[in-house]
C-alpha cells in the first residue's frame, strides 16, 4: 500500500472513530484528527457524510469551486426532522447556512457567503 493510501486509510479510520459527537448538537468532527492531512477535504467530507447517513442524517458532499480553488463540504440535515441545512468541513467544523437543499449551487453558494469568499463573479451558475 502506498503511504498517501495509507493516510487516506488512517485517516479515514479515524474520522470514524470520532465523528459524531452527542445528538443534542450538531455533528463535528474529532479537531485533533480532521484536518490533518493536506489536500483531504474530499475524502474527509466523504468519510462524513457516509457516518452522517450510517446514523440516519440525510447528507452530501458538495464541491465548491472558485476559479483559484475548490474545496468539498458535507452538507447536511440536522435535526433530522427539521429543514435546517449544514455545512461540515475539517477547517470550520459545522455552520448552519440558508440553502434549497435540493439545489447543491445554493448550498456551495450559501458556504461561499457565510466564509466570506463569495464575490459576484464567483458565484456558482453564474
Amino acid at each position: 500500500m502506498s503511504h498517501g493510501a495509507h493516510k487516506i486509510k488512517s485517516l479515514a479510520a479515524l474520522l470514524i472513530a470520532f465523528v459524531l459527537v452527542g445528538c443534542s448538537t450538531a455533528p463535528v468532527s474529532e479537531p485533533e484528527i480532521s484536518g490533518r492531512f493536506n489536500n483531504a477535504c474530499l475524502p474527509e467530507a466523504a468519510i462524513m457524510a457516509e457516518t452522517l447517513r450510517k446514523n440516519g442524517i440525510d447528507s452530501k458532499v458538495i464541491i465548491i469551486k472558485s476559479e483559484k480553488w475548490s474545496h468539498a463540504v458535507t452538507a447536511y440535515v440536522y435535526p433530522t426532522d427539521s429543514n435546517q441545512i449544514w455545512a461540515w468541513d475539517s477547517k470550520y467544523k459545522s455552520i448552519k447556512l440558508q440553502a434549497d437543499w435540493e439545489n447543491n449551487g445554493s448550498i456551495a453558494n450559501a458556504w461561499k457567503t457565510e466564509m466570506g469568499v463569495a464575490t459576484q463573479a464567483d458565484q456558482v451558475g453564474n
